[in-house]
């Protein structure tokens, strides 16, 4: 599992890279005083991630404990930009497409 932030709903990009607005900032304070991660920690990772690619979702949390993670999903209005997600979704989406450009199956 890992948590996502939704970068265009807690900040901008502009030609100096992406900032985040004072809403923005207050949710992920929010967060870190939640997961004891320094704020700048997760800002630092979201325009790092935003760098790679633009319009994905950054992770903020690339291994959150199981409990924080369930508090996140089951409180999700109060933690709004952020998304507990399965990390291996992307890797087997990964797999199959590489598998079906080679030729192979993958189930």
């Amino acid at each position: 599992m890992v948590v996502v932030a939704d970068v265009g709903s807690l900040g901008t990009l502009d030609r100096t890279g992406w900032n985040p607005t004072a809403d923005g900032t207050l949710a992920l304070r929010k967060l870190s005083r939640l997961a004891h991660v320094p704020t700048s920690t997760l800002v630092t990772r979201i325009r790092r991630s935003v760098i790679r690619s633009p319009f994905a979702p950054a992770v903020v949390l690339p291994h959150p404990e199981r409990g924080l993670a369930y508090f996140l999903d089951e409180r999700a209005e109060q933690y709004r930009g952020f998304k507990v997600t399965d990390s291996r979704r992307g890797a087997i989406r990964r797999a199959r497409s590489a598998a079906s450009s080679s030729g192979c199956s993958a189930k």
